[in-house]
This record gives structure tokens, C-alpha cells and sequence, in this order.
């Protein structure tokens, strides 16, 4: 299952790595391009509603765009993983 905290990291990993701009996004959901920097920039979060829109323009219009921000997420959460689960002795030897 997915946390809405996964969902959202997803989709910010999707906005950075998109070749539109937030003001392009911005206009295509509606969501004020204001809002997108913000959470873009800060810890803010995005209302379920606004991250639910910016779900479905993904999905829509840049589908390959969020398939790359899954990977890119899923990839680095393994790595994370993997190497809080290393003992020092583990990464020692693996040096």
C-alpha cells in the first residue's frame, strides 16, 4: 500500500524532473502556480485534492514523466534501505 506522503514525494519528484515548467502545470490543473512553488520549495504539503489533480495530469499528460519519478523514487528508497541496513563491518568490506 502507499502513503499519501509516498504519493506526495512521487509527485514532487515528477514536477522536477518534468521538462514543463510550474506555470505550464500550473495552468493545465488549475492548481495556482504560487501553491506548486511553495510546496516545490518548502516543506509545505499539497491538500489531498490539489494531489490528486496533479495525479491525474501526470497520468494524462505526462504519463512517462511520472513512471520515471516512481523508478526514480522506488531506486532510491532501495538504496536508502540498503545501506541504513548495512552493518559498518558490511560497507567496510564492501569498500
Amino acid at each position: 500500500m502507499v502513503t499519501f506522503t509516498e504519493i506526495e514525494s512521487i509527485l514532487l519528484l515528477a514536477v522536477k524532473i518534468s521538462d514543463n515548467s510550474v506555470k505550464t502545470i500550473s495552468d493545465a490543473t488549475g492548481i495556482r502556480a504560487n501553491t506548486l512553488y511553495k510546496w516545490k520549495t518548502t516543506k509545505v504539503h499539497l491538500s489531498p485534492s490539489k494531489a490528486d489533480t496533479l495525479m491525474l495530469y501526470f497520468m494524462e499528460s505526462e504519463p512517462l514523466t511520472l513512471i520515471q519519478a516512481v523508478l526514480l523514487y522506488t531506486q532510491t528508497n532501495l538504496l536508502l534501505s540498503y545501506l541504513l541496513s548495512s552493518s559498518e563491518e558490511e560497507v567496510t568490506e564492501e569498500e
